[in-house]
């Protein structure tokens, strides 16, 4: 069975990047983490509407002039981890 899943982010809080690059890194892990809950399910917490207020994905190093892309999946995948408490795809 297909699930709807909408998610919206209000803010995203990255530190150490440009502003420009911001703004190109939040649709990316918008969108990655629905193509997550998509596959995975939704995890248990979301049963219903909710605010889940703060997600921290922890602090990372990546390499110099990485793309944004891999920012946002990198960023994307460290929550999805932390909101089903192991492994995410």
């Amino acid at each position: 069975m297909k699930m709807n899943v909408y998610l919206q982010i209000d803010e995203l809080i990255l530190d150490g990047f440009p502003t420009a690059y911001k703004d190109q890194i939040a649709p990316i892990v918008q969108r990655e983490l629905t193509r997550v809950f998509a596959e995975r399910g939704m995890p248990s917490a979301f049963s219903q509407n909710i605010d889940l207020g703060n997600l921290d994905s922890g602090s990372f190093n990546l390499p110099p002039n990485v793309s944004a892309d891999a920012v946002g999946v990198h960023v994307a995948r460290a929550i999805a981890k932390n909101i089903y408490g192991g492994h995410s795809r």
